[in-house]
This record gives structure tokens, sequence and C-alpha cells, in this order.
């Protein structure tokens, strides 16, 4: 170990959530560990997730959490700072906390740790019982981190009263990390003299189908919809390819996927609510990954997407099931000059990337590390 690494203040971090396995939880804790690796000497206990980008199994989980409780049993007296990126690592903050009450546990809570027991099923039948057991000893954390306000709302209606909010940054790896100097216009677009993108995952509630049948309708002809992302319920998908003017280019590499933002009229992320749904948007990574490229970016100011997007500096928020005001807005935007487009592209992306970067992100949790009250 170098000097400098001696000189740093020590730091446990502890993560179920963890590359290859993909997913904004797993880039969050990435993220958060990388930043954090310039200011403390960090012991790092991770799970690795599959290297398919799937997580790991059930029993894999249960060996991890069992020992980083040991872990914490055996050497958290030498631990006085401690981040769990997910609430679902309480068995070693409690064990943690046995040995070292003065401690800063800071644990990390997200949209899925909250909503998952409203789920079908036995296992989010008994997860429900865990919650109400973890909101039962959320004192031994000094905090709780929310990444939305969305997420806080619903974390302070479960009991969770010591929270605060900590918006994920702009990733340093995937496809915003390395863009191209010069960007290509997809041939696809080629034909198309507005051409709209949505990129993610072809579920209701992201309203990519509400989009088509709503909105598109109602645009100029010179309007087509291009969709990529992965197909998780194919009689959705084949509704959604069936519509006018929706052209589907399946699932797009990182290096290309760039060009097809930059070159869009428009950006969008058309999330909808839907009554008795057991899912939300935490915050909307891709809202920050799309605006950081540079892109107009129209979003549903609804759930997360609502911290992703800066209306009028980052982006547009639009209410979320209202095809009129969707409409306006689009209608509006396709009347600005190409200048203008431009103008607003750059100036977005830069506050995106300001707005959203790493280093605001570590600066918070350094401050709650190193404050004085506990």
């Amino acid at each position: 170990m170098s000097n400098k690494n001696l000189s740093k203040p020590r730091l446990l971090f502890i993560s179920r959530k963890w590359p290859p396995a993909i997913g904004g939880m797993e880039t969050y804790s990435f993220e958060l560990y990388s930043g954090l690796l310039t200011e403390y000497n960090i012991k790092l206990l991770a799970l690795p997730g599959k290297s398919n980008g799937k997580p790991p199994t059930l029993l894999s989980l249960g060996l991890f959490i069992a020992k980083v409780t040991l872990f914490c049993l055996l050497y958290g007296p030498k631990f006085d700072r401690v981040i769990f990126t997910d609430t679902l690592l309480f068995p070693a903050a409690l064990a943690h906390s046995l040995v070292n009450r003065k401690a800063k546990r800071i644990s990390v809570l997200h949209g899925l740790d909250l909503v998952y027991s409203n789920r079908k099923g036995f296992r989010s039948f008994i997860y429900g019982f865990v919650l109400k057991f973890i909101v039962g000893i959320r004192k031994i954390f000094f905090k709780i981190v929310t990444n939305s306000r969305s997420t806080q709302s619903i974390a302070i209606s479960k009991g969770f009263d010591n929270t605060l909010i900590i918006v994920p940054s702009l990733p340093n790896q995937g496809f915003t990390s390395n863009l191209p100097k010069v960007f290509t216009k997809p041939d696809k677009y080629s034909a198309s003299k507005h051409p709209i993108f949505y990129f993610g995952r072809l579920i209701p509630r992201k309203g990519s189908l509400w989009f088509a049948k709503e909105v598109l309708p109602n645009l100029p002809d010179e309007v087509s919809f291009f969709v990529s992302g992965t197909i998780n319920d194919p009689a959705y998908a084949e509704e959604l390819f069936s519509c006018p003017q929706v052209v589907y280019l399946g699932t797009i590499p990182g290096n290309e996927i760039v060009n097809y933002i930059r070159y869009s009229s428009l950006v969008v992320m058309p999330n909808i609510k839907i009554p008795e749904s057991t899912d939300r948007e935490g915050f909307g990574l891709v809202a920050i990954e799309a605006s950081s490229v540079g892109c107009r970016l129209i979003a549903s100011d609804l759930e997360g997407l609502s911290d992703a997007v800066k209306d009028g500096v980052t982006g547009f928020q639009v209410s979320p099931n209202d095809p009129v005001k969707w409409i306006n807005k689009i209608r509006e935007l396709l009347s600005q000059s190409q200048k203008e487009k431009e103008e607003w592209v750059r100036s977005s992306a830069t506050a995106t990337r300001e707005i959203y970067s790493q280093s605001l992100m570590v600066n918070k949790f350094s401050d709650l590390l190193e404050s004085e009250s506990n």
C-alpha cells in the first residue's frame, strides 16, 4: 500500500450491485466507488454480476451477505466510515453497528427497494416484512441516500425519516465517455426530415406505444418515430411496430447510438402513469446520457425523470399522459431554426455534464462522511 493511500481516511464500501451486471444500481455503485477513490483508502467488498450482464444468483447473494456480515463483525471497529449501496445489505450494517456504534454508516435506497414488495408473488410478500424490519432499524444509518425526489417521497411514506437526495452522476463509462469529434448521420435517417428517437426498454410505463398512438398521428407527415430497445413484451412490441411512421432499429451499439441521438430532431422519454403499477422510474439515467451527447430532449415530468431533466436547461419537461401538451411542445421545437437547434444542443450538453458531474456527487457523499453531527 502506498504512503498516499495511508494518508487517506479509511472507507468500507459494500455493494451487491456491481459490473459486469448491467443496470442503474450497478452504474450508480461503480461511479460512486470510482469517484471516492480519490478521497479515501477504500476497502471494497462487491458481488460481481454475471458476464452476460445479468445479476448473480440468489445463492451467490445469500453467501455474499453472510460473508460481508461476518467481515463487519470481525473488522468493523477498523472502519469508521461505511457505505452500503442498498438497504438489502442491512445484516452487515446491523453487525457493524454492534461493534462500532459511532461510525458513519450511509446506505443508498433505490426505488426498486421500496416498490418490490408491491409486486405479486411469494418473494415480494416476504420482502414486505423485510422492508418493515429495515424501517425499524433505520437509525443505525447516519443517513439514507435516495436518488430522486420521487424515491425520497416513497421512502418517507414507508417510514424512513433520515433521508436526503443525491442524484446520480453522468457515467464515466459507456457511450457517453468517449464521444466522437465528428458525428455521422445514420443511413436510417436519410429519408426522414424530422426523425424523433426513443431508446430504452419497450414496456408500457416507458410510453413508446402511447406516444405512437396518441401523439405521432397528430404531428407533421415529415416526422418518423425511430425506436431502439430490447423487446420485453412481444405483444406490446408488435403493436408498437405496426403503428404508422414507426421504425424499429433493434438494439444499437453505444458507438452508433450517439449518432442517432445527435442527428435526431428530438429525443423523447414519454413515460406515462399506469394505475396500480408496481414499477417506477427511480431516476432516469438515460435522460442525462442523451442530453450529454447533445440533443433536444423531451421527457415526462414524472417520478425520477423530474430530477434527471432540468426544464429549459438540459431538456424540456411535459406533463405525462397529456397528448395535447406533447404535440404542442414538439411542434414548437420543430419550428425552430437550425441555428437555434445547434445553440441548444451545445448549451444543454455542457449544462448536463456540469450539473450531473461525478465530482458533485462525490463531494456530497464526502461531506456526509466527514460531517461532525451523528
